[in-house]
């Protein structure tokens, strides 16, 4: 069967959000080829910005119908017909985790004990030409946290009902660089990445440290000759994130937007009502997984 235009516009949507798929059919069903929240969601915003006149888009009525052609013609019609007696929602601030979520928070009470570290994600930066600015790159991290309402979220388990919750926290307002260590060579420099990235007390996820950040400096011969203020060649940046809030698919965005923050020295636009991580356990726990639960047996 022959794509419309706007399927073909969605198909390529889709597979360049799931980079696995190659093609679909307009009967493909998003949840059966494996697609997982974070690719849901940055569909639905490309929908908002590249397919749609409309910025009110019911996100959960794309869940309801997700396959290729359902989303076709929810497209069509939200853009041409206004939808009387809308469920309007707003972002949440207090709900239940996600599936995700839940699994890694049961990992570490039940499964590993709170001292494992098999959930720490860290990247290291080594700056190789010129300087950066501390005071603007902390500027711009708590920007970028601001943005990104996961990364100062807390998961905890509430004792009433035995059910883990999900909690946006202000800790972004607060948000410091861990203090400076400094290595006099490359073997110096190794051990302390990885000490960095296997310390248990790294983070508490039930009350939102789930965010590192610090500077590694090289130790200089003359201390007159280095300014604090700055990043210098050979010096290093090391960020840890836990794993509940972030995966590897998540990094790109969060270095775009730091990127973006800190060569414009401004912070990013936020718009108050839009769709975050967390509204979509709402939704997560609407939709029918019976197709997914059968791609995963396969």
């Amino acid at each position: 069967m022959h794509l419309s235009i706007l399927e073909y516009q969605i198909e390529s949507i889709w597979c360049e959000t799931i980079s696995h798929i190659d093609h679909c059919s307009s009967t493909t069903n998003f949840h059966a080829i494996g697609g997982d929240s974070l690719q849901f969601i940055q569909i639905f915003n490309r929908y908002q910005t590249e397919l749609s006149s409309s910025n009110t888009l019911d996100i959960s009525l794309f869940l309801n119908q997700p396959t290729l052609s359902g989303h076709a013609r929810l497209l069509t019609y939200q853009s041409n017909e206004t939808i009387q007696n809308r469920y309007m929602w707003s972002t949440l601030n207090l709900q239940e985790a996600l599936f995700a979520q839940e699994r890694i928070a049961l990992d570490e009470y039940v499964r590993f004990g709170k001292n494992a570290v098999i959930y720490n994600e860290l990247i290291a930066f080594r700056v190789v030409t010129n300087s950066f600015s501390l005071v603007r790159l902390c500027r711009a991290l708590q920007s970028v946290l601001e943005k990104q309402q996961v990364l100062h979220t807390s998961v905890f388990l509430n004792s009433d009902d035995d059910i883990f919750i999900q909690r946006v926290l202000d800790s972004h307002e607060t948000f410091h660089f861990s203090p400076i260590q400094t290595f006099e060579n490359d073997e110096d420099l190794h051990s302390m990445i990885y000490q960095i990235g296997i310390n248990p007390n790294l983070f508490d996820v039930s009350n939102g440290r789930v965010f590192h950040c610090q500077v590694l400096r090289r130790k200089m011969m003359n201390k007159h000759s280095t300014n604090e203020e700055l990043l210098n060649v050979d010096d290093v940046l090391v960020i840890v994130f836990h794993h509940i809030p972030y995966d590897r698919s998540s990094q790109q965005i969060f270095l775009d937007d730091l990127s973006i923050v800190y060569n414009m020295n401004r912070s990013l636009s936020i718009e108050k009502d839009a769709f975050n991580y967390i509204d979509y356990s709402l939704y997560e726990r609407e939709i029918d997984m019976t197709l997914s639960r059968e791609f995963w047996r396969l």
